[in-house]
């Protein structure tokens, strides 16, 4: 389909000022990202800041408190054009958003780590591949405990192996290898795989959209616009977006290319997904049931199966960095997330049994709650899969209600994770479903500093979660129509049906 914009500067009115406010919070961002975010060291020296000369944004507290509410200032201004964007979607075309997507990102690009430090685990996992180094046994400061490659990383990770796929190890240890001994470089290549994923997201959806016939600029507003992928997907360089733009592609192609090539890349891309970051598995069982062929479903299942079991296999020996990450997953949920839900209620539990009945009870409620809500989880998965194999749910939805559960029930969660779902459910008919989860994103979006640390602290495990997702509900109450939606069926004309009420 073709975009036509009307050139950078948009029509004056409301979406201008959306643009310019924007921009403008976005490089406010970018320069208190200076004194408040999460720069690289080398020992006690700022590496940005001292080459900008502007050390005293790092050293003055005043200044740094400064730069901090400077940057809650423009985080509020980035939500609140976002929000002015979404409120006239009609009046929208998809190039224009794309061009709000690029003016905003603009300044994030060049901008210091923000709102996580994760990057830096990033280099140093790539910095133990360049150096042929087993990252699946070994942690960034188990190599080097005192380099700029793992003093930078957060003391979470700098002695943790990597729960990432072979095919990110094998990107960040070139992005480490090919400019040499030079963090700052390697950090923004980093970034710049980050940026990679949004472009790919951004053009797959839009031909993903088209095809189901739902309004392109209103799947690129919930996603590539959406503040939570441009603050902790660019200016993060979280790389859940390079893993969401591969997801994107898969999806893409399988809707859009009625036959067995067409679902022979579309797996190969959702495991290429996969072989970044893990929770993109969750959707490659809906990926056959998406494809428009005649062919019977079984058969598109066992193709999805060799072709996924071929590419994870081609993907693992070409880098030769093995299946350690498999073992490494396994622990994921081990350490407790002040995010988790399920970690919220594990603790509550534990700790009443305790109370009443003394430690082995405490014990044996906390095993009880760990695999019992793991069991729930596979159990709702599977529905959710059995009801679009049956044609009761849309494939696009189910895909997206499932990877919405994982972040939900999840053991190990960030605020970002819920990126994953917005992808599937981007295309999704239900305008109440977009207006949650526009709410919902848009509270994550507050609950970490710019240097990545978080003020929510134990016990309140769960809490920050649940709340967002109240927000998000009372933004859909707020903002959808009294009468109820209509249920589309689970067929192409059903798309394109409730999408043109």
């Amino acid at each position: 389909m073709t975009l036509n914009t009307t050139g950078w500067l948009l029509p004056t009115g409301v979406l201008r000022r959306s643009q310019v406010i924007g921009f403008v919070s976005t490089s406010a961002l970018a320069v208190a990202g200076i004194g408040a975010g999460a720069v690289p060291k080398t020992g006690a020296k700022d590496v940005i800041a001292s080459e900008l000369h502007l050390m005293a944004l790092r050293e003055n507290v005043g200044l740094r408190t400064v730069c901090t509410l400077v940057s809650y200032f423009a985080l509020f201004g980035l939500l609140v054009s976002w929000a002015l964007v979404g409120r006239r979607l009609r009046e929208v075309t998809p190039g224009q958003v794309l061009v709000l997507c690029a003016t905003w990102a603009l300044p994030l690009l060049v901008a210091p780590p923000l709102f996580s430090a994760d990057i830096y685990a990033y280099a140093g996992q790539g910095h133990l591949v360049a150096n042929h180094i087993d990252a699946y046994v070994y942690g960034p400061g188990d190599y080097e405990p005192t380099s700029k490659w793992s003093f930078n990383v957060d003391g979470v990770w700098r002695f943790s192996p990597a729960p990432y796929g072979p095919f990110w190890l094998w990107l960040t240890g070139l992005a480490v290898g090919l400019p040499g001994n030079h963090l700052v470089v390697s950090i923004y290549l980093i970034r710049g795989l980050a940026v990679l994923g949004l472009a790919l997201l951004a053009w797959s959806l839009t031909r993903l959209a088209t095809s189901v016939g739902v309004p392109v600029q209103r799947a690129l507003w919930i996603t590539a616009l959406n503040p939570l992928l441009l603050l902790h997907g660019v200016a993060g360089a979280h790389n859940d977006l390079l893993m969401l733009g591969l997801l994107a592609a898969g999806l893409m192609v399988t809707r859009t290319r009625p036959d067995l090539l067409g679902l022979v890349m579309g797996v190969a891309l959702v495991t290429l997904a996969a072989l970044i970051k893990a929770p993109a598995l969750v959707a490659l069982p809906f990926v056959p049931l998406l494809s428009t062929m005649t062919r019977p479903r079984w058969r598109m299942l066992v193709v999805t199966g060799v072709v996924a079991a071929v590419v994870a296999v081609a993907v693992t020996v070409a880098t030769g960095l093995g299946w350690g990450w498999v073992r490494v997953l396994a622990d994921q949920g081990s350490r407790p997330s002040i995010w988790s839900m399920p970690w919220g209620l594990r603790r509550g539990l534990s700790s009443l049994a305790g109370q009443l009945f003394g430690a082995g009870a405490a014990s044996w409620v906390d095993t009880a709650v760990e695999y019992g809500v793991s069991a729930l989880l596979g159990i709702l998965l599977v529905t959710l899969w059995g009801r679009a194999l049956l044609r009761r749910t849309q494939a696009l939805t189910a895909a997206g209600g499932a990877l919405l559960l994982l972040f939900c029930l999840s053991f190990s969660e960030q605020p970002w994770y819920l990126a994953w779902a917005l992808t599937p459910l981007s295309v999704t008919t239900s305008r109440s479903r977009i207006a949650f989860l526009a709410g919902f994103s848009g509270a994550l979006c507050i609950y970490l500093a710019p240097g990545g640390r978080s003020w929510i602290r134990p016990p309140w495990f769960g809490v920050p979660i649940l709340i967002a997702a109240l927000i998000g509900v009372a933004v859909a109450r707020w903002l959808t129509p009294r009468e109820e939606v209509p249920r589309p069926a689970a067929s192409t004309a059903g798309y394109a049906e409730v999408a043109a009420r």
